[in-house]
């Protein structure tokens, strides 16, 4: 039970700074976010924040919840979940009749939660 716990405590983490993301790229005006078209360019600035923000809640939560030994399983599985449910978050917001921003398809969310997930295994294995 308590291993089930610390996974959804890592999968939470993730989900909580990504949604700070997406609320932070709430407040850029549309007319901003149209002109920023590259594909290459968006992934990488969603790399960026998912290590920053990653740097971020290793600060706030100063050690995995996971046993190192699942961290490697919680780095596959994990950007996958938090991917697909970002892709539903856009779906959903769509239906609704609004526009779905970027961090909300599975790829950009999957970076995003991939580099965040990577970046913070790798901080908690110098501890």
């Amino acid at each position: 039970m308590e291993f089930i716990i610390e996974i959804l405590g890592e999968f939470i983490i993730q989900f909580v700074f990504e949604l700070g993301a997406n609320l932070c790229a709430a407040f850029v005006p549309d007319s901003a976010y149209r002109r920023f078209t590259n594909a290459y360019a968006k992934g990488f600035l969603y790399i960026m924040m998912g290590l920053g923000l990653a740097w971020l809640s290793s600060l706030l939560v100063g050690e995995l919840l996971l046993p190192k030994s699942f961290a490697g399983l919680n780095i596959a599985i994990s950007p996958l979940v938090v991917g697909g449910f970002m892709m539903m978050l856009g779906r959903w917001r769509e239906k609704k009749g609004k526009h779905a921003r970027d961090l909300e398809h599975f790829l950009y969310g999957y970076v995003f939660a991939l580099a965040f997930a990577v970046m913070r295994y790798s901080l908690m294995l110098e501890h």
